[in-house]
């Protein structure tokens, strides 16, 4: 798609900015310019390196997949309960569509095969489709990319359920000695969290 409209895409799903959460001290994803991007950073970038983005952004980004396309903005508090009795709730705010309903039903699909039929199987959870990815960044020493356990940044992140989705959950491990993985290690996480959460809201299975 070339460089141009990929840094449009990461403008348009808010990993470039602030979420503007109220959290003080919120940071930034950063990246260069796209003018600025050698062709082989265009093909890096495309899998995550080179970028840099908060556990807020990348969060924020999958619930644009689970609501249809539509980026939203994230808040922390749900109702401020004042002396008087009164209580202001927080209402959700649209930001902008970021893809179209069919795209966003066309991610959904890619990410349940993912969990379903793809390296992400350790996420699966029992009697639910769940849609996700994993991730596994490298690091580095002295200019030279490490390997092995306890060399990575590991994470998974993923929703449910796939038709009408309720939450999204983003787990990250730093430096892991179990596994160099995300699948070997977040992903099982993230089937435990989602689990628990499947029976909290007391959601039907669909599996």
């Amino acid at each position: 798609i070339g460089p141009a409209l990929f840094y449009s895409y990461l403008e348009k799903f808010g990993l470039l900015d602030r979420t503007d959460i109220e959290f003080d001290g919120e940071s930034a994803g950063k990246l260069e310019y796209f003018e600025d991007w050698t062709e082989s950073e265009l093909a890096t970038h495309s899998f995550g390196q080179g970028v840099t983005v908060t556990m807020v952004q990348l969060a924020n980004a999958y619930c644009t997949l689970a609501n249809g396309g539509i980026l939203m903005q994230p808040y922390i508090i749900d109702e401020v309960r004042h002396d008087d009795g009164t209580i202001t709730k927080t209402e959700p705010h649209e930001i902008r569509r970021v893809i179209s309903e069919e795209t966003s039903s066309t991610m959904t699909a890619m990410l349940t095969y993912s969990t379903e039929n793809g390296v992400a199987n350790n996420a699966q959870v029992s009697r639910h489709f769940v849609a996700g990815k994993t991730g596994t960044s490298q690091t580095y020493k002295h200019g030279k990319a490490l390997s092995g356990p306890g060399t990575t940044l590991t994470s998974f992140a993923g929703y449910g359920p796939v038709e009408d989705p309720q939450f999204v959950i983003l787990v990250k491990f730093d430096h892991p000695r179990a596994s160099e993985w995300g699948s070997s290690t977040a992903a099982p996480t993230f089937s435990k969290v989602a689990e628990y959460l499947f029976n909290y809201y007391n959601i039907p299975p669909d599996k």
